[in-house]
């Protein structure tokens, strides 16, 4: 494959001639694809940067799997911050009959709640439903196909070092034994 100089009246860039091929129909394919290229005064710089970007982060699943449990809360390690990315709940409902309220809340080192977001609408017994949290979800005050419930979270919810993100059933029915599995994805980097 030779070397490709388009015939628009431009020449590309040196970085970017070899990415443009003759195929051997006698087409042209673009053999990269380009996702930015850093300039200053004009000249290309993304390959020789000398301020690079170092902020890199880290995506990593938290899965809690413990049953008769409805209280599960997750940390910030020491040393680094994380972005909850979103929060799926997987709640059983045992035969006690009684309304369930799911809410997450934001607490800072020592526990004490800086934030909270709570399902739209509450469980009752005998069901098993299906609570995804994030960013930009609608608020659902109803469940939808029988059993699932989205709730919207802050856009940017980031966990400082040892400040904990905690999924409960805030009305917890007396004598039940019911089931709450959670999956967190969430990034994580050093702060």
């Amino acid at each position: 494959m030779a070397d490709y100089t388009p015939t628009f009246g431009e020449t590309l860039p040196p970085t970017m001639k070899s990415w443009w091929k003759e195929l051997s129909n006698g087409t042209h394919a673009l053999t990269r694809y380009v996702v930015g290229i850093l300039q200053v005064n004009d000249v290309d710089v993304s390959e020789s940067n000398p301020l690079p970007m170092t902020d890199r982060w880290t995506v990593d699943t938290y899965i809690d799997l413990v049953v008769n449990d409805i209280d599960k809360a997750m940390a910030c390690p020491t040393g680094y911050e994380m972005q909850i990315l979103w929060v799926h709940i997987d709640y059983t409902a045992d035969a006690e009959q009684g309304n369930r309220q799911i809410q997450i809340s934001f607490n800072d080192v020592n526990a004490i709640m800086i934030g909270e977001v709570r399902a739209g609408a509450v469980q009752g017994g005998s069901t098993r439903y299906y609570y995804t949290f994030a960013p930009a979800l609608a608020d659902l005050a109803a469940v939808r196909d029988t059993d699932f419930l989205m709730t919207p979270m802050p856009t940017e919810t980031i966990l400082t070092a040892g400040q904990i993100l905690r999924m409960f059933n805030n009305a917890p029915v007396a004598g039940s034994s019911d089931d709450m599995l959670v999956y967190i994805q969430y990034r994580y980097r050093l702060a």
